[in-house]
């Protein structure tokens, strides 16, 4: 590796640019919620983490669709997800390339943003009882 390059991804580790090995994906679960967007009727939504840095979002009616998440890393206390159509129709595909940021609630609970573009959307989830 080139000095340069090694001096820059030491300053990005030293300033948290490179948090991924500083904090372990959210643990397994299952959440769901509704989230809103302006001008838009809610939207119901499944998140399905496996603690090992992917998972789902299943969107119900009128999307029907889910997008895949994989684990960027932190930053400043959020998990930081990237999205790619997983169950493909219109509503998801404008999802990609975005973002999902999860920040850890009360009593297991999150709080979700979507970013894709000039898409918004912002839920709370709540936790599904393990069978």
């Amino acid at each position: 590796m080139k000095p340069a390059l090694v001096g820059l991804v030491a300053l990005l580790a030293a300033c948290g640019g490179l948090s991924q090995s500083a904090m372990a994906a959210p643990p397994p679960g299952n959440w769901q919620g509704i989230l809103d967007a302006d001008n838009r009727p809610s939207l119901p939504v499944r998140l399905v983490l496996d603690g090992k840095g992917a998972g789902q979002l299943q969107f119900g009616e009128p999307w029907n669709c889910s997008l895949a998440l994989t684990f960027r890393g932190e930053q400043g206390g959020r998990a930081i997800f990237s999205l790619t159509p997983a169950r493909s129709n219109p509503m998801c595909d404008r999802m990609y390339p975005g973002s999902a940021y999860l920040t850890s609630g009360n009593s297991g609970a999150f709080a979700l943003e979507i970013a894709a573009g000039p898409e918004r959307l912002k839920g709370t989830l709540q936790p599904l009882p393990r069978p």
